[in-house]
């Protein structure tokens, strides 16, 4: 449960219009990602994903083989196919499951709507066109 919770709550930080996303990871081992800074947590265990960078290296390197990417650029790559895997994963539970929960601001569990499935859905369909590449999409 907490790995489909995490998916979600990994769905919701990806928004289009988002330049930054932030992740760490607490004392349970659980990692977070969210568009803001958390406050609680110290500079030093969060780390900042620009992720207006990223989408524009998955498709520059669409056309490059991973044999001339630098180190830099193979962990960019890297990064891009585990969003990837990750939006492909939301959509496919998205699409399977009825009753789904998703934690809110403040930790609690909720069902999710009609509409607000309907808006994942649509997020994680924008992420798997952002980073993944055309022979990896259905």
């Amino acid at each position: 449960m907490k790995f489909f919770v995490a998916i979600l709550l990994l769905g919701c930080a990806f928004t289009a219009q988002a330049k930054d996303i932030y992740r760490w990871t607490d004392s349970n081992g659980v990692t977070h990602y969210s568009y803001k800074a958390p406050n609680n947590v110290p500079a030093d265990k969060v780390k900042k994903i620009d992720m207006t960078k990223q989408g524009q290296y998955v498709q520059d390197s669409k056309s490059k083989t991973n044999k001339n990417l630098s180190k830099q650029e193979q962990e960019l790559d890297r990064i891009a196919k585990k969003n990837c895997d990750i939006a492909t994963k939301n959509i496919q539970i998205l699409t399977t499951f009825n009753n789904i929960q998703q934690k809110d601001a403040d930790g609690n569990l909720k069902t999710l709507t009609k509409k607000d499935k309907a808006q994942q859905l649509s997020l994680a369909k924008k992420q798997a066109e952002m980073f993944c590449k055309k022979e990896q999409q259905k």
